[in-house]
């Protein structure tokens, strides 16, 4: 089993690293190029990561084999950070400034992604994000669901309520 993060290296950028966690081996780098790539994750098949880079001149989401790290596809066409895997494998999930978009993948027998599309925009989406790598959305388990912090701040505290059982107070 393996985690992946990223970690500035001697020029500033940000690579990508991977280190086992079953062995006391070192970490490794898995993508260290002069460019800045960060936010990896893992697919839920474990076969394929999916990191941003600003390799082309702004942030583009981006598919590499697991864990060999050779090869890789341009998934995002139009800028992208932030990349989820929906629960499936099936799709990958990226912001584009101010719109989540929804890229269909086939991971079997061969990686083959789709067209990327718009699943909803809003001025607030991804608009706010608190560093270059730092999520404010995720995806539900049936991957049909997201949640989306809106209105984040750096020099504001906030907190999360979780209620469970809402639902069923309500009927």
């Amino acid at each position: 089993m393996s985690i992946l993060f990223a970690k500035r290296n001697d020029s500033g950028n940000f690579d990508i690293w991977r280190a086992e966690l079953k062995r006391a081996a070192k970490p490794e780098p898995f993508v260290a190029t002069q460019f800045n790539e960060s936010a990896p994750r893992i697919s839920p098949t474990g076969n394929y990561v999916a990191y941003q880079s600003d390799e082309s001149g702004s942030y583009q989401i981006y598919v590499r084999p697991f864990p060999s790290g050779e090869g890789r596809w341009m998934i995002s066409t139009n800028a992208g950070t932030t990349a989820k895997w929906s629960p499936k494998g099936d799709e990958l999930f990226y912001l584009q400034r101010d719109t989540l978009m929804a890229v269909p993948v086939q991971v079997f027998p061969v990686f083959k992604p789709g067209a990327p599309h718009a699943l909803f925009s809003g001025k607030k989406v991804g608009s706010t994000l608190l560093s270059f790598d730092e999520s404010l959305y995720d995806v539900a388990a049936d991957g049909k669901r997201f949640v989306v912090v809106r209105n984040a701040k750096t020099d504001q505290q906030s907190s999360v309520v979780l209620e469970q059982g809402w639902l069923a107070k309500s009927q």
